[in-house]
């Protein structure tokens, strides 16, 4: 990992004679507040180091002759860019600007900056905190916590506002972001602002958890040429990239540009493979001094193999905690069941228009399109084929001399817990069967190779036109006033399609548990009754086939007033939210509400956010902040099954969520410090799924309503140089807190194939049950320490904590534990949620640059090394959720084990690079 190494790499060329050591002097000012920043470490080629005072002055020496090279480090923060230029002969740089809201790679930290030193002059303004967008608790732990799946304040990525150039990106169907839609594309996607909780942006209201914004204008690019190569061990193994961006030219038009690709045959988990290309172009012009534009294309293409999750008895027949039941050998290559691939390009048209010195408007519009999907078998009426069907596994057999006898013979071939490719293969070639009737025609009858297995491709592709327009009014120095509205058109195609026939020549556009369920009936069995009976070959659309239809306008506005001591902000926002279902099939399960434009579910949401923030001093801060809001259904927990019918949830309502932090920040030269307690709760939430239930021998939709949950804890972090101009400093960050279930949600059962009701608004007893998917406790300790030879080294040390699995609610309901003796073992194995292993990790990293003047003049080349879990830790169960079937009939839990995924054992990242 690359802890942010914040240094601003300024080359200044001097062109006069120098003595065998020239002094050189400036003044370090941010670019933005153009106040001095104190406590700068400034160093040369000599070496020469020293650290700007409180005024922000420096005098360092340099050799003779030689190309003035700064390196302008701020508490081990830093980032690249070329700029100031002097008169042949200066060694007095005067004054050195450089861009606070630059950002490194891995991490979202900006620089503090540090402005008035004296409280007692009253005629200047101290620093706001948000003036460097600083968040030293994210840029701790960012990307350190991201092997434990580590979801701040234990909130999803729905619960964040993600925008580029000003342009909403969440998808809405799902409510997330997908940052696989731009992935490989790291040296432009620096220059991002990200606001936690209830503070104020500059380009939305934001969400409850945090809003980001990633500037992606073609001037805002640092200049550079730069390409670089890396080998990995982790999800692929190498990567090349290369950048080129021209900054802003004389001429006013700007032009940045970059590429990579990803590649692997196979990752750390056995199976996988990763395929991986990107691509950016930004072109911008500065048309005058009000008007600029600029136009950006980006995308990410990919194909990648998938790891499975699998129960522990998997893992232990394997010997191995990377098991994958994904892949098997295929004429003795491997070959994987389940391919993820898409590419959604997406393009961006910016305007920033400058009315006068006190009011802008930026406008931005939006247009993404493409296709996403992923494999997975199919079958009719053949057995399972997956290899860790619970049936095939020695727990599910009650003979010990049989259950002896498989376990031998799966862990001496461990083949055998692999994909049988070349026996699917071989069933299809010999199944010759025909088909009556094809398209409802009579006597229209086709013999031939019908494959019983298949494998198959999900597709959500999507068209989304989105648009945003904000206005800041200035109306003084101390205050802000923000109107911004967007609106966002989405259409998000899902359907399934026959990716490969293995061996066979047709297949046919059967629902197989509808067929099992209702033998004697030939209309229920069609999954398009206006083509009964239908042939479908490889490419051909089968099974569902509908758009979801989702539009969402919201207006929305901030007020920002801040005087020496204080800081007010405050900001309310309604959204304008509809989505239906269109059906481009008449499924014979449900005829009547399948095809065609379902009725419009409609929710207005407002939602309101203030901020209170004293100022000690230029140092000190103390916010107070919290929002209320609502969120509507997603569209994916919305329907009972939007697959086959536009049937939705009983009861379905909006989201209402409540948060409250209070805060406490020191920025000072040489240390810096963040301490927050936070205050969640979201509340009449909805959670819908499917999965084949073997009580009932059938496939079923499970809903879930009136989810309560209260999210609540203290995060913290420092920054500490110990010995300023050493090079030696320490740092932390910890996060604990309690996320915890406090309703008991009502769950409904619904038979998949004809509507009918198993079980309504059912209790289920998950009051206190903890919320799974991120461990509640996390802490990372480390030490820096930066040469004067320009290197640096970084050690982390990590430590995960309370991490639950995720419950199957059925369990904790009564009819789950009927005529089960209360508080007796059974019953108390049924009830109790499982609580996963701490663990402790060590990451290491190193960075190394040159100049190396070659092939020309300032170029550089830059080392970095990185190692996560350098113990090796590879017992840490990162992710584990209790399977959703449940064995009525015995009530025994262990009939469908717990699943789990393990976190990676020790891992690498080594690239070089080279920046002209």
């Amino acid at each position: 990992m690359f802890r942010n190494y914040l240094s601003c790499l300024l080359i200044v060329l001097l062109t006069g004679t120098l003595f065998s050591q020239a002094t050189i002097k400036g003044i370090i000012k941010d670019d933005a507040t153009k106040e001095p920043v104190a406590g700068v470490v400034v160093r040369t080629s000599l070496p020469d180091n020293t650290v700007t005072d409180s005024e922000g002055k420096f005098t360092v020496k340099h050799a003779k002759g030689m190309d003035i090279l700064l390196f302008l480090e701020w508490n081990g923060h830093t980032t690249e860019f070329s700029g100031t230029t002097t008169t042949p002969d200066a060694t007095d740089l005067g004054e050195i600007l450089f861009n606070t809201t630059v950002k490194t790679e891995k991490d979202k930290e900006l620089p503090t900056i540090t402005l008035d030193e004296s409280d007692d002059n009253g005629s200047i303004n101290i620093s706001g905190l948000l003036q460097s967008g600083d968040d030293l608790f994210g840029s701790l732990t960012n990307y350190t916590f991201s092997p434990s799946r580590f979801n701040r304040r234990g909130l999803e990525t729905e619960y964040s506002d993600g925008y580029l150039n000003n342009l909403p990106i969440n998808d809405l169907e799902s409510g997330g972001v997908y940052w696989s839609n731009w992935g490989g594309l790291n040296d432009v996607m620096k220059q991002d602002e990200e606001r936690i909780g209830a503070e104020q942006s500059d380009w939305g209201f934001g969400g409850v958890a945090s809003t980001f914004n990633t500037n992606l204008r073609a001037a805002a690019q640092w200049r550079q040429k730069r390409i670089s190569y890396a080998i990995t061990n982790r999800n692929y193994r190498n990567r090349i990239m290369a950048t080129w961006s021209s900054g802003l030219l004389s001429s006013g038009w700007a032009f940045s540009f970059s590429g990579s690709r990803r590649w692997s045959h196979e990752g750390y988990v056995p199976g996988t493979f990763y395929d991986g290309w990107s691509y950016f172009a930004s072109v911008g012009k500065k048309l005058n001094d009000r008007h600029s534009i600029n136009l950006v294309a980006l995308g990410a293409p990919y194909k990648r193999g998938g790891s499975s999750t699998a129960i522990q008895e998997m893992y232990d027949l394997a010997d191995d905690h990377y098991y994958n039941s994904y892949w098997g050998y295929q004429q003795g290559k491997k070959r994987s069941s389940r391919v993820y691939s898409g590419h959604q390009p997406l393009f961006i048209l910016t305007h920033d228009w400058t009315l006068n010195e006190k009011m802008s408007v930026t406008t931005s519009l939006g247009y993404q399109f493409g296709q996403n999907s992923s494999d997975a078998l199919d079958w009719l009426n053949g057995s399972d084929p997956r290899p860790d069907y619970y049936r095939k596994l020695p727990s599910y057999i009650d003979d010990p001399t049989l259950k002896e006898q498989v376990r031998s013979l799966l862990t001496s071939d461990r083949d055998l817990l692999q994909v049988q490719w070349d026996e699917l293969y071989a069933i299809n070639l010999n199944n010759h069967a025909t088909i009556e009737n094809v398209d409802g025609i009579a006597g229209n009858n086709q013999t031939g190779l019908l494959s019983e297995y298949i494998l198959e491709e999900r597709h959500g592709d999507i068209d989304k036109k989105s648009g945003n327009i904000v206005l800041q009014y200035q109306p003084s120095e101390k205050s802000q006033l923000l109107v911004g509205v967007n609106v966002v058109m989405q259409n998000t195609h899902n359907y399934k399609s026959v990716g490969d026939l293995l061996g066979g020549e047709f297949y046919i556009d059967w629902d197989k548990f509808a067929a099992l369920d209702f033998p004697g009936d030939d209309n229920i069995k069609q999954n398009d009754l206006r083509h009964p009976n239908r042939i479908v070959r490889e490419g051909d659309k089968f099974g569902y086939d509908y758009f979801s239809k989702i539009r969402q306008q919201t207006a929305w506005l901030a007020y920002k007033l801040e005087t020496r001591k204080w800081e007010i902000g405050l900001g309310g926002s309604v959204k304008n939210h509809i989505y239906w279902r269109d059906g481009l099939t008449q499924n014979g399960k449900f005829p009547d509400n399948s095809f065609g434009a379902s009725a419009k579910n409609k929710f207005i949401l407002p939602g309101g956010k203030g901020l209170l923030r004293y100022k000690f001093d230029g140092r000190n801060y103390l916010t107070i902040s919290g929002m209320i809001t609502q969120m509507a259904p997603s569209f994916r927990n919305a329907y009972v099954s939007p697959r086959t019918r536009d049937n939705v949830v009983a009861g379905l309502e909006k989201q209402d969520v409540q948060s409250a932090e209070i805060r406490y920040d020191l920025k000072a030269p040489y240390v810096k410090f963040s301490l927050a307690g936070f205050y969640i709760t979201t509340k009449h939430g909805i959670e819908s799924t499917s999965f084949y239930n073997d009580d009932a021998r059938t496939f079923v939709n499970f809903s879930l309503t009136n989810i309560d949950k209260k999210n609540t804890g203290i995060e913290g972090a420092f920054d500490y140089v110990i010995l300023p101009g050493q090079g030696l400093s320490i740092h932390g960050a910890a996060s604990v807190g309690q996320y915890i279930y406090t309703s008991r949600p009502k769950a409904t059962v619904t038979q998949d194939n004809d509507g009918s009701l198993l079980l309504q608004n059912i209790t289920v007893y998950a009051k206190n049950l903890y919320v799974s998917g991120t461990p509640q406790t996390a802490y990372t300790g480390g030490i820096t320490y930066k040469s004067k030879h320009f290197w640096t080294l970084y050690v982390d040390v990590n430590r995960y904590e309370n991490s639950w699995v995720d419950f199957n609610p059925i369990r904790r309901t009564s009819q789950a534990v009927d005529l089960v003796p209360p508080e007796s073992p059974q019953w108390t194995e049924i009830l109790k949620q499982e609580k996963l292993d701490p663990a402790w990790t060590v990451d290491l990293s190193f960075y190394k640059s040159w100049l190396v003047n070659w092939p020309h003049d300032r170029t550089s080349f830059a080392l970095n090394i990185s190692v996560s879990n350098l113990l090796n830790n590879t017992d840490y169960i990162n992710n584990g959720f209790e399977q959703l079937r449940y064995d009525f009939a015995e009530k025994n839990p262990n009939t469908f084990p717990t699943k789990y995924s393990y976190m990676q054992g020790l891992n690498f990242f080594v690239q070089g690079s080279m920046k002209f």
